[in-house]
């Protein structure tokens, strides 16, 4: 009697960030609007369970934990086009805004995503047919619908940069035209990114993360 007992309550998805991801877009040669899923914690072949709302490649994705966001890409034509499907239960994905970035009215194809569970960044991109680069970054709070946001830029304008980051900082690392330039940005923030480092070796050219 009188004693203190603690119960721990836990759950795989609070420790792991998740169970399922989700692979949306991209070219079969033509653009596809197929999403599928796979079970992050066991192997096996993908899962065909949504679509987005229409079909293009070079796009990139944020996502939180209830949201995944499909920005821009390859339509044929430049696209600004945002759109979501909830993670869980999949289904015709669903307009969300589009990108509002000043150059090409915010249609581009091959910028960079990232993501922590609140705001998703839409970063650089290219234009097609002029190839022109762009250096800016827009965002989105991911759990409300509507356009990006002016954010900053990267501190060099490119496209088919590789992009990584943990609940805190962007990291953006190389990119077309060829370089090695890595640089980050702190996502609860608003500004421009800053230097990180480079690239090792003969790296200046485009890379996906």
């Amino acid at each position: 009697a009188g004693q203190w007992e603690e119960i721990q309550a836990t759950s795989p998805d609070v420790l792991t960030g998740g169970t399922r991801g989700v692979i949306g877009g991209g070219n079969n040669p033509a653009a596809l609007t197929d999403v599928e899923f796979v079970t992050i914690s066991s192997t096996g072949n993908a899962t065909d369970y949504a679509d987005i709302t229409d079909s293009r490649g070079a796009l990139t994705a944020l996502a939180s934990r209830t949201r995944a966001v499909f920005a821009c890409g390859y339509a044929p034509g430049d696209s600004n086009v945002l759109d979501f499907i909830t993670i869980a239960s999949g289904g015709t994905a669903q307009n969300f805004g589009d990108n509002t970035a000043s150059g090409n009215n915010g249609a581009r194809y091959a910028p960079a995503g990232v993501s922590n569970s609140t705001r998703g960044l839409i970063a650089g991109g290219q234009a097609v047919p002029a190839g022109t680069k762009y250096a800016e970054i827009t965002y989105v709070t991911i759990a409300q619908t509507g356009n990006s946001v002016a954010f900053g830029d990267l501190t060099v304008a490119r496209g088919d940069s590789g992009a990584c980051a943990n609940p805190t900082r962007g990291v953006f690392a190389g990119g077309s035209p060829g370089n090695n330039v890595i640089d980050f940005v702190n996502i609860a923030t608003l500004g421009d990114a800053q230097d990180f480092g480079d690239l090792v070796g003969d790296s200046k050219r485009g890379c996906h993360g």
